[in-house]
């Protein structure tokens, strides 16, 4: 979501809210609204700086959905991904094969298009971003969303969701994950939390904008022959009969 970068979602906004960086893990779909506490960057100890980069996220979201989708956003995906597929740097086969074969078992995949599946830009379809967005919006009805909080100061963060469960009613379960072997906790994201987030026609805070425009991604492959080739052409046959002259 961008920490460092200008129009990034986090810039000049992580000290401010979170006295750290953030690092924001995913925005996934689950069944309830759950801000998830793990462990790495970012979180405080209190429970509105806990919840400020969930805040962030929700305005962020927000002020995707007023500015709508962005066909030169779209298109510098899209070159990106161009250049990525055709001058693909070299990688270990057995990766590469193992992804393939994993990349296989799409559904949604014509089995000849493999090679190149996740390169395509195919389709300008604004509609499918605004589908989207609509599923991260937790005050719609039948939405469910997740998002994940990673923080270097797991106790604190712990003890202000514990505050803010008391004090909101919230659900709020904790426990470690299997796996790996790290604690972690969830709570259902209060309502009035959303609303102190999302309050009704209010302007986004000035510091969440989208990043601006790369004027650097090439377009143009062709090649491109050098100037004075013939002249080139006549130094190279100058040397040649003045290696014949030593010869001789």
């Amino acid at each position: 979501l961008g920490v460092g970068v200008d129009g990034g979602k986090l810039a000049g906004k992580s000290n401010e809210k979170t006295g750290e960086k953030p690092n924001f893990s995913k925005s996934t779909s689950k069944a309830g609204s759950k801000a998830k506490s793990s462990s790495s960057p970012s979180s405080s100890s209190t429970t509105t700086h806990t919840c400020g980069p969930l805040a962030l996220v929700l305005q962020y979201l927000e002020m995707l959905r007023r500015v709508g989708p962005q066909l030169w956003i779209w298109q510098e995906l899209k070159a990106v991904s161009d250049m990525r597929f055709r001058f693909a740097e070299e990688e270990c086969a057995m990766e590469f094969t193992s992804h393939l074969a994993s990349t296989l078992l799409s559904p949604f995949l014509d089995p000849s298009h493999v090679l190149c599946a996740e390169s395509i830009y195919q389709d300008w379809e604004p509609q499918h971003v605004l589908q989207i967005l609509d599923c991260m919006d937790p005050r719609k009805e039948g939405v469910a969303m997740r998002v994940d909080l990673s923080t270097k100061k797991f106790g604190e963060a712990k003890a202000a969701l514990r505050r803010m469960a008391q004090a909101t009613g919230a659900a709020l379960t904790e426990d470690r994950e299997p796996w790996f072997d790290f604690e972690f906790c969830a709570v259902d994201i209060p309502s009035i939390m959303v609303a102190e987030a999302l309050p009704s026609h209010s302007p986004m805070p000035e510091e969440l904008h989208l990043p601006p425009r790369n004027p650097f991604l090439p377009t143009d492959f062709s090649l491109r022959c050098e100037a004075g080739l013939g002249g080139t052409g006549g130094e190279e046959k100058g040397g040649e009969e003045k290696g014949g002259e030593e010869k001789g």
